[in-house]
């Protein structure tokens, strides 16, 4: 994950106004939203 290169991340109002999830739950998802939306090939 070194070479994304993440200035900051955009969290959509969906994620960011669930009560149900903590701070740190919405910013995971939003790095997933973010991978999820370019290319790549990740694995363990």
């Amino acid at each position: 994950m070194s070479n994304l290169n993440l200035k900051g991340i955009w969290i959509p109002i969906e994620i960011l106004t669930d009560n149900k999830l903590s701070d740190k739950e919405k910013a995971i998802y939003a790095i997933i939203f973010y991978l999820s939306k370019k290319q790549l090939l990740l694995s363990n």
